[in-house]
């Protein structure tokens, strides 16, 4: 399928590979540099001979890396990431495209031993980088991480910084955020660690291989070896930026390295957090600096000033140009005969201080030394107490329970305020009666209030400060009653976006103990959240039209390959305009379920934005960079089950996110642009608690059955769904979406009931204006949801279709009669521009289709999805002898020969084997069925292909559908 460059408004099963608008030509395409290399390291290109690397040497995708025991390469990347490799390691750069225009891309490694350390450049700030274990897939976004792979293929991965990291194996993904935490996998079939917090020790030993080993040899008096040109030229270059960061650091470092030689000091400042030195190593904290050393080159040095400059920092090479590293001309290689380590700064213990530390220090400088002794430097000054001149305002939440979710019903335990200060390390404001008073630093950590605006005992916890300063949460524990309490605060939004998009990283509940927003956290089972960060965004509109709508839209989605449950939650509204300014509005729907047991939720509710004291929502300054969502005021969220139903409160905080739109078409049903298609999925009917099931698939066999819309003047859509039961032969009709005067013309104005960000990213929930229908009776009451796959994170397992012109996604939620509750969770939808059959019956020839198969099964009570690729050979000339493959569905596979073509409702071109599909393996004993039809696309009225399928057995069934192109 062909993916939109925005990684829009979904999470965990959500928003697949972006598409990128530039490629690298060709394989041998240098793809960056050398930057810094010790003896004992090669590099072979694709059909090239092995080399040795020096500093400068150019490399190029898929290019193979290995070194020996003594070995290091640190390279450069064109988007700016620096990548470390350390000692007896071995990694292929696998891919690396790279747009500069709009910076964005994909980086994959894959390592089969070693040690490496990632900084993230440009690409990773949209798309984590890839690095590939005999053991697991890690992600790494917008930050640093050191990875370690043993020879046996056991990984542990460590984040130093930045936005997140992800670890995948044996199916399961497991996701960690904080800082100074790591992930280990043990085999490629089992899966991920959880997170787990490093100590100085965990990190020595990663770091240490970094660092190679190397000891000075006792015997040498001084220290020798050539300088690199190519990277002395970066120096000189970047000369001018490290003298301004030095003077802006001088104020806090009290000079930095002044007193070891200014052209030493003026290097070694570069290196702190506040751009002062420790002097000794060139290493610091919060601009501490002696400089009796100067970064190696001040009065003790008694050598040339290796340290500060023959190899860049990670710092250097992401100001550096690239073109300065590369060179035509043979470099110089590090003389052999010097000691050189890789040296990094590493706090006695692993603080989120000293993580920070170390993510602004990677400090990757090349040194030499003339004996083995060394000095420890002088500690550092205390700090000032942190400061923020801003005045922030928000809301502090007391929870009930983690099934209750927050006592917003209670006014004393739902405390909006303004006006608060951040001084001294100190963050305070009155809140209701009593002042919320508690401790705050640059850095996140525990904190714990000096003052509680709920009672007189502590609140203690953790806290985090957004990047930009203006946004704070706290997530603490009320030792009163141990129940939790969410706080939140940041600098008032005063000015939004009029036209565009901006896109949103979505939480889980941290009160309900959820990882999934909205979903209580029994609800959700063992089901775990994926890698994607952006799953929510906004979408401007100050036209004043009366039919537009500044959508807003967001889904989480889950699963668990070890218990058989998944999860998704939705949002859908709009922006709305308040007294405090704008704020969110909207459905929620969702279902999950439970494995094992089998217990199918669905939820429904309303959301708004939680204010402060003044009524604002939206947070950042000049921004709209942070909300919290919430039960919109006075009602709760509903979780209905068959034995059961239950409310509750949830809340959800928002950090902005970095992604692009799509290509928007509006595609409406009286133009050759709207799509149709097919719909199939597993019904839950719930009379009085007693429950029976049936599959439901396209009523008339066609793909008239189903049609979707989008308006891109709008920002809406609209999708109807005419399906029956396989067994009940029962009629389902299911509206989603906006009935709009101006977008589809059919209807009353409508708003809030669906968002289009994209044409691969959109969704929406019950239609307002017309109802659903069950059997034909219109529907009593209904909590709906559709939306794209790529709005959802594409598919489940590898293997999905590579398609340009049709769309697929999911769909469920609940109709309520007056006799029955009737449920669907995350049953499959596909659509596109369907050829007639006039059309088809006259191609001719042979076109072989590749994609996959999606469904739900019924396994003898036991409820699931499965996945499964399909391979399709149509002969158009002669249906008969088309031939149909399904390999590994649900642990088995279905094949057979012939076709039928046919016309459906408008004339609609409709394909059907012409024999049931004969099972194999798992599927040994069952059969398979297929109708599809044509989607057409880049002048080809065949050029992909879409259905549904159903598959029967002795206590087994499934439906789903069918994507594949050519």
């Amino acid at each position: 399928m062909a993916h939109g460059k925005f990684a829009s408004f979904a999470a965990a099963l959500m928003l697949g590979a972006s598409a990128f608008a530039a490629q690298v030509s060709a394989a041998e395409d240098t793809i960056g540099v050398t930057a810094a290399v010790n003896p004992q390291a090669s590099g072979q290109a694709p059909a090239q001979q092995r080399r040795e690397l020096r500093v400068g040497v150019d490399v190029v995708a898929n290019e193979r890396i290995v070194t020996t025991a003594q070995g290091q390469v640190q390279m450069l990347f064109r988007d700016e990431s620096a990548f470390t490799i350390g000692p007896n390691s071995d990694v292929v750069l696998d891919e690396f495209v790279y747009d500069p225009d709009t910076q964005t891309g994909k980086i994959a490694f894959s390592a089969t031993k070693g040690v490496f350390r990632l900084v993230g450049g440009k690409i990773s700030k949209k798309t984590p980088v890839t690095l590939k274990t005999p053991t697991s897939t890690i992600g790494i976004r917008g930050g640093i991480a050191l990875i370690t792979v043993q020879p046996n293929g056991a990984t542990r991965a460590t984040f130093l910084f930045g936005d997140a990291m992800t670890v995948e194996s044996g199916g399961v993904e497991k996701r960690v955020t904080r800082p100074g935490f790591s992930i280990t996998t043990e085999s490629a079939d089992s899966p991920p660690s959880d997170p787990q917090p490093v100590t100085s020790e965990d990190l020595d030993a990663a770091l240490s291989a970094l660092e190679g080993g190397l000891e000075p040899a006792e015997e040498e008096d001084e220290s020798g070896g050539e300088t690199s040109q190519a990277a002395n030229n970066t120096n000189e270059e970047n000369d001018e930026s490290e003298d301004d960061s030095g003077d802006d650091s001088g104020d806090d470092g009290e000079g930095g390295a002044e007193d070891g030689g200014d052209e030493a000091g003026d290097e070694s400042e570069t290196a702190g957090d506040e751009g002062a030195t420790d002097g000794d190593d060139g290493a610091s904290d919060e601009g501490a600096t002696d400089g009796d050393d100067g970064g190696g080159a001040g009065d003790d040095s008694g050598g040339t000033d290796v340290a500060a400059n023959d190899v860049p920092t990670d710092e250097d090479m992401a100001s550096s140009d690239i073109s300065a590293l590369g060179s035509d001309s043979e470099p110089e290689a590090l003389a052999p005969e010097t000691d050189s380590t890789f040296e990094v700064a590493l706090a006695d213990t692993a603080t989120s201080e000293s993580i920070e530390e170390i993510a602004d220090d990677t400090n990757i400088t090349e040194s030499t030394t003339t004996d083995t002794t060394t000095t420890d430097p002088e500690p550092d000054p205390e700090p000032a107490g942190f400061a923020l001149s801003a005045k922030f305002s928000g809301r502090i939440k007391h929870g009930s329970s983690a099934a209750a979710g927050s006592d917003d019903a209670t006014t004393s335990l739902n405390l909006g305020f303004s006006g608060a200060t951040i001084s001294d390390g100190v963050f305070d404001t009155a809140a209701g009666t009593g002042r919320f008073t508690i401790d705050i630093d640059s850095t996140d950590g525990t904190a714990t209030s000096t003052s509680n605006p709920f009672g007189t005992s502590t609140l203690s916890g953790t806290r985090v400060l957004r990047a930009d300063q203006e946004f704070v949460t706290y997530e603490l524990t009320d030792q009163t009653d141990s129940h939790r309490v969410l706080a939140f605060a940041g600098v008032p939004t005063t000015a939004y976006p009029t036209t565009g998009a901006t896109f949103y990283e979505l939480s889980g509940d941290f009160i309900m103990g959820s990882l999934f927003p909205f979903i209580p956290d029994a609800s959700a089972g063992a089901a775990t959240r994926g890698t994607s960060e952006t799953n929510a965004a906004i979408m401007w509109d100050d036209s004043q039209s009366t039919t537009a709508q500044q959508a807003f839209g967001a889904v989480v989605m889950g699963k668990s390959g070890t218990n058989l449950e998944s999860v998704v939650s939705i949002f859908i509204g709009e922006v709305k305009t308040s007294a405090g300014g704008e704020y969110l509005a909207g459905k929620v729907r969702g279902s999950t379920r439970v494995g094992g047991s089998n217990v199918l939720h669905t939820l429904s509710g309303a959301f708004d934005t939680a204010r402060d004291a003044n009524d604002a929502s939206f947070f950042g300054g000049d921004q709209p960079d942070h909300f919290v969502l919430q039960a919109t005021s006075g009602t709760t969220v509903t979780d209905v089950t068959s034995v059961g139903t239950v409310t509750f409160r949830p809340n959800a905080v928002a950090d902005v996110a970095s992604d692009t739109l799509g290509t928007r078409t509006t595609r409406t049903a009286s133009t050759s642009t709207g799509m149709n298609g097919f719909a199939a999925g597993l019904v839950e009917k719930d009379v009085s608690g007693s429950l029976t099931t049936d599959f439901l698939v396209n009523n008339s066999s066609g793909p008239g059955d189903i049609s979707i819309e989008t308006s891109a003047e709008t920002n809406k859509v609209k999708a109807e769904f005419n399906l029956r039961s396989v067994n009940g032969a029962v009629a389902y009709v299911y509206r989603f979406g906006d009935d709009d005067f101006g977008a589809f013309g059919d209807g009353s104005s409508t708003s809030g009931n669906s968002a289009f960000i994209d044409d691969e990213h959109f969704g929406a929930v019950d239609r307002a204006m017309i109802s659903s229908w069950v059997g034909g009776t219109v529907a009593v009451g209904e909590s709906l949801y559709m939306l794209s796959a790529e709005a959802s994170g594409g598919s489940p397992s590898a293997g999905e279709c590579d398609c340009q012109y049709l769309v697929w996604g999911y769909w469920g939620g609940q109709l309520n009669t007056a006799n029955s509750v009737e449920r669907v969770h995350l049953a499959f939808w596909v659509a596109g521009q369907m050829s007639d059959y006039t059309t088809i019956t006259g191609v001719t020839g042979t076109a072989t289709y590749a994609g996959h198969i999606a469904g739900t099964v019924n396994n003898g009570g036991s409820i699931y999805h499965a996945v499964g690729a399909l391979s399709m050979t149509v002969d158009f000339s002669n249906p008969a002898a088309s031939t149909t493959s399904i390999t590994s569905f649900d642990g088995g596979g279905f094949s057979g020969t012939g076709l039928t073509f046919s016309a459906g409702g408008s004339g609609l071109a409709v394909f059907n084997n012409s024999a049931n599909l004969t099972g194999s393996g798992d599927q040994a004993g069952r059969t398979a069925s297929i109708t599809g039809g044509f989607v057409s696309g880049g002048g080809d009225a065949a050029a992909e292909l879409a259905g549904n399928f159903t598959v029967t057995g002795t206590g087994y069934e499934a439906a789903g559908i069918i994507a594949a192109a050519k």
